[in-house]
């Protein structure tokens, strides 16, 4: 009975969602998947193909990482099945993973590409929900282009937009209003306003509490662990770190696990624990690697260089420098 199985299995994806279980909802989307396949080909069965794509792209996002082939594959299916049946809801949360896939491959001009078909799509609409989605997506490449004033401008009109009653995470993994704050916070210490920042930190934590969602928390314990490193504090760090490595330990978050085992071995370092911490860093860098992401390995490499630095290891800092150049 594959026809009345298909949306079984879409369901019991979406409901593992809700309970933050993305690995098990991976399984349940790509069953579908597999089963959807053998039918025959029709309207309908291309409409189902491309709501199990995206939201098997929300959970991949989450577990394998944001730059992982499986993440371009399902989403890039995606965008072709749209074409092929004319623009859908869906055809958007494709070009936003899509989106998300290239930013944390740091190929940032395909990223900006999307972000601004994204945001002509919203506005054509002139649905607020899309708008938000919009403004917070083209934020991303725009910030790591080093574009911060745009960005900050573009993630303030987020803010504007978002609702915590009525807005809910995205693929039912990320939430909007989490994501503006902490990118936010970031474009202002940057700009040169670290207590503006501060209180966008602070607002992150405070959505994400009250979501009970552990991805968004994820992202902001994230955040704010990098806002205490460039602070110098590396006692917040390492407690934020470890925060962090709980959290994505038992959620199954690879990226955010890779992100905290740097972070962690950042802080053992700055507190003369430099053999352990170098080696915590490195199986961080390792761990991002693998998850595809390059986004901010240039920025992790450079505390590695400068924990080799602290230790008298001036010509492993210097090659860690240039592989980081």
């Amino acid at each position: 009975l594959l026809a009345q199985a298909v949306p079984l299995w879409l369901k019991a994806g979406h409901k593992a969602i809700q309970r933050c279980a993305n690995e098990e909802a991976v399984a349940h989307f790509s069953r579908g998947r597999e089963l959807l396949a053998l039918l025959p080909a029709t309207p309908e069965r291309t409409r189902q193909e491309i709501e199990l794509c995206v939201t098997l792209g929300g959970s991949l996002l989450a577990t394998k990482g944001y730059a992982a082939p499986e993440v371009e594959e399902v989403y890039t299916h995606a965008r072709k099945l749209c074409e092929q049946i004319g623009e859908t809801p869906e055809a958007l949360s494709a070009l936003l993973g899509l989106l998300a896939f290239y930013v944390v491959r740091a190929e940032l001009h395909i990223a900006l590409a999307l972000g601004e078909q994204v945001l002509k799509i919203a506005e054509q609409a002139q649905d607020r929900s899309l708008l938000l989605a919009a403004h917070t997506a083209i934020g991303v490449p725009l910030f790591w282009s080093g574009e911060m004033a745009r960005a900050r401008d573009h993630w303030e009109k987020g803010i504007s937009l978002y609702d915590s009653q009525r807005d809910r995470p995205y693929f039912g993994i990320q939430d909007f209003g989490v994501t503006c704050h902490c990118y936010t916070s970031m474009a202002l210490w940057m700009l040169g306003f670290p207590d503006q920042a501060a209180k966008h930190t602070d607002k992150s934590f405070v959505f994400a509490q009250q979501l009970s969602h552990p991805f968004s928390l994820a992202w902001a314990i994230g955040w704010a662990a990098r806002r205490s490193r460039h602070l110098g504090d590396s006692r917040a760090v390492q407690d934020q770190a470890e925060t962090l490595l709980t959290l994505a330990t038992e959620y199954g978050f690879a990226q955010f696990a890779a992100h905290g085992t740097i972070l962690k071995g950042w802080a053992f370092a700055e507190q003369g624990r430099q053999e352990e911490g170098v080696t915590l860093m490195r199986q961080g860098l390792e761990a991002m690697r693998a998850t595809g992401s390059e986004l901010s390995r240039p920025w992790f490499l450079t505390l590695l260089a400068e924990t080799y630095g602290r230790a008298g290891s001036f010509e492993k800092g210097l090659d860690v420098l240039n592989e980081a150049l």
